[in-house]
């Protein structure tokens, strides 16, 4: 994304130099960098997403992104994806993993919400052939 350039450009180079996106003190965070923040800012075109739309469009996209290494044969199972957002990211486990969400929401509601998305923001949230074609990741 073009706003990567922009960060880049602040002079970060991460942890190891104190400055990313956060500053650091002795290796640990200690807040949002300001340099960063103001770049995003300035490389946004419109306002940003408000808070429920924002999760909705980033759990969205993992969920998309799921269905293409499920297809790609990256992991086996729909199980394995699960684990791994949980152990991995953090994903809520009452929520049973990423997949387990997605078909609780239902499919066909997440591929509609991807197509509005990339309708909006663009190409890179069309909901993925593999979504398209599923009725659930986990066979009922």
């Amino acid at each position: 994304a073009p706003v990567i350039g922009a960060v880049l450009e602040t002079g970060i180079s991460g942890r190891k130099g104190g400055r990313g996106f956060y500053l650091y003190e002795d290796g640990k965070a200690k807040g949002v960098n300001p340099d960063v923040e103001a770049a995003l800012r300035d490389s946004a075109d419109d306002e940003p997403a408000a808070e429920p739309e924002a999760e909705e469009r980033m759990v969205f996209a993992m969920i998309n992104e799921a269905a293409r290494i499920l297809d790609a044969g990256v992991v086996d199972t729909p199980e394995t994806v699960d684990v791994a957002m949980i152990m991995g990211t953090g994903f809520p486990p009452f929520r049973g993993g990423l997949l387990r969400y997605a078909d609780s929401l239902g499919l066909e509601l997440v591929a509609e919400r991807l197509s509005h998305y990339a309708q909006s923001v663009g190409s890179r949230l069309d909901p993925a052939p593999a979504l398209l074609e599923r009725k659930a990741f986990y066979a009922a």
